[in-house]
C-alpha cells in the first residue's frame, strides 16, 4: 500500500525547487514501475481525515491514474489513521509480503509502537524547513486576531503580518515574535470591512502565508419548544 501525504506542509519546497508533494507523487510512480505482475497496490491519502483513494488491486495502470489525480490540500496530517487504513486495505489479500510505503514529511504523530511493515521512503521529504503559516484570521470588533505558526525561530526572524483591504491597500502591520510554534497577533481594521492578512518575507512554503479574514463570531441562541401532547416516546 502506498500512503501519500497530501497535507498542507507537503507544499514546502525542496532545494530542487519541487514541492514535497510533487516529489512524493514522483516516488509513488517510481514504486509502480518497480512493481511486478501480480503485485497488488492500494493508495491512501494521509491528509486529515485519511482517505482510501484506491482499493487494493493488481491493475497497475489504474493505480497510476489514481496517483495522477492526487492534489495537495490545506488539511492537517493524520498519519496514524492513514497507516491503519493501509493495513486494513491489505488485510484480506493472500500475498505474504505486505508492505506499507509512506511518502510523507512525517509532520504528524506516528505513535510509539514499532512498525516493521512501514517503510518511510524518500527521507528528503522530512528534511527540516523554515516555514511560517497563517492558521486563521477572524474579525473581533474593530480588530482582527490572527494565529500564525512557525517551524523555527529562523522562519519568524525579521517577518511581520500585514492586514490589507479587499483592494490590496495595507491597513496595519505587526511584527512576529521570534519564536518557534504558534503565536497570536492583533491588528486594527482602520476602516476596512473585508480583506486578508499576509506574511511579509519569504520562506519555503509561500502557499500558507495568506488567509482571508473570517467574519466575527456571534453567540448562538437556541430555543426549545416542548409539546405536552407528545411527551411520551414509544420505546
Amino acid at each position: 500500500a502506498i500512503v501519500v501525504d497530501d497535507s498542507a506542509s507537503m507544499r514546502t519546497r525542496l532545494p530542487s525547487g519541487k514541492t514535497r508533494f510533487q516529489r512524493a507523487v514522483e516516488g509513488a510512480h517510481e514504486l509502480l514501475v518497480s512493481a511486478r505482475d501480480g503485485d497488488a497496490v492500494a493508495l491512501i491519502q494521509a491528509g486529515k481525515p485519511a482517505r482510501l483513494s484506491l482499493a487494493a488491486g493488481t491493475d497497475l495502470q489504474a493505480a497510476g491514474r489514481a496517483i495522477d489525480e492526487l492534489k495537495p490540500t490545506d488539511r492537517a496530517t493524520d498519519l496514524s489513521a492513514a497507516l491503519a487504513l493501509a493495513r486494513a486495505a491489505l488485510s484480506s489479500l493472500p500475498h505474504k509480503d505486505k508492505r506499507v510505503v509512506l511518502l510523507s514529511d512525517l509532520a504528524g504523530e506516528l505513535g510509539a509502537e514499532p512498525a516493521p511493515d512501514v517503510w518511510a521512503a524518500l527521507p528528503e521529504l522530512a528534511t527540516p524547513s523554515d516555514d511560517c503559516a497563517v492558521l486563521h484570521a477572524e474579525r473581533d470588533g474593530q480588530r482582527v486576531t490572527a494565529a500564525v505558526a512557525c517551524s523555527s525561530e529562523a522562519a519568524a526572524r525579521g517577518r511581520s503580518l500585514k492586514l490589507s483591504s479587499k483592494e490590496g491597500q495595507t491597513k496595519a502591520e505587526a511584527r512576529l515574535v521570534v519564536q518557534r510554534g504558534e503565536q497570536s497577533l492583533s491588528l486594527e481594521l482602520k476602516g476596512a470591512t473585508q480583506g486578508f492578512v499576509e506574511l511579509v518575507g519569504q520562506d519555503q512554503n509561500p502557499d500558507d502565508d495568506r488567509a482571508e479574514i473570517a467574519p466575527e463570531s456571534r453567540g448562538l441562541s437556541v430555543a426549545v419548544l416542548a409539546d405536552p401532547e407528545r411527551e411520551a416516546v414509544a420505546t
